[in-house]
């Protein structure tokens, strides 16, 4: 795809336990566009997250973000542009204080003083958790270590944002919260999760993995109401396009 952020070309990759885990996968994604990466459990969805940023490095295949391929020498540069947002929040936050952990990355880049002071602050405030710089993190709420991890990455401004399952185990207030914020960002946004109705809210379009393959790709209030597929693959048709709901309208139709 001409000018993609994110483009993954061929990507495989085992375990040491002999697990196949990705085969063959290849997409590409847009600057600014969020795509949703569905399937069962197993399927490959995190391990794929972990392999775009090299967290595991592909055995096969290529990852190249912005046009650049990933590999040992171009790491430090690319892993600057992708910020990953881990499924277990407690292990982002790790700082005696919410300001310590957001201030982490930023100090790692030779930022310091007033300009980092602004940056933490600012990213703070932006996801609502102004007043709460000297939290401690374990002490937050779900949803609000959800939101923190979000600052503690977004304080980087990356322009592609990895997220795996960021609703899970989230009150309805705190996941409608969730959904709005990655709603407004303007980054390329790779969303692994089961949470499906979310995937129709956020993402104009949906990749299918099912044990290690990318099986099915395209619009998600398409692909996600095809009942056979999504039966043949472990998965339900969520309960805004079953046939007693009214009509999902896919984000891709709606007006703005």
């Amino acid at each position: 795809m001409s000018g993609a952020i994110v483009e993954a070309r061929g990507l495989s990759y085992t375990y040491p336990d002999g697990t196949v885990a990705l085969e063959e996968v290849s997409f590409s994604v847009a600057p600014g566009e969020a795509v949703a990466l569905v399937g069962p459990s197993g399927a490959g969805k995190s391990t794929l997250l972990h392999c775009l940023i090299w967290l595991l490095q592909p055995q096969k295949g290529e990852v190249l973000i912005a046009g650049r391929q990933v590999s040992k020498k171009t790491l430090k540069d690319v892993r600057a542009q992708v910020g990953l947002i881990f499924q277990n929040p407690d292990d982002q936050l790790f700082m005696p204080t919410l300001y310590d952990d957001v201030a982490f990355g930023p100090l790692n880049r030779g930022i310091e003083g007033e300009e980092l002071d602004k940056r933490v602050r600012k990213a703070i405030a932006d996801r609502g958790l102004a007043g709460m710089e000297d939290k401690f993190p374990g002490h937050l709420s779900g949803g609000q270590k959800r939101l923190a991890s979000l600052a503690a990455v977004l304080v980087l401004e990356p322009a592609v944002l990895l997220l795996d399952e960021p609703s899970t185990n989230l009150d309805p207030k705190s996941r409608r919260q969730l959904i709005r914020q990655l709603d407004a960002l303007d980054s390329a946004r790779i969303i692994a999760s089961h949470d499906l109705e979310m995937a129709l809210d956020l993402c104009a379009r949906a990749i299918l993995l099912d044990r290690g393959r990318l099986v099915a790709e395209g619009d998600p209030a398409k692909l996600l109401a095809d009942a056979a597929l999504m039966e043949a693959r472990g998965l339900e048709v969520p309960h805004s396009l079953q046939p007693h709901r009214h009509q999902h309208v896919p984000r891709s139709h709606r007006d703005g």
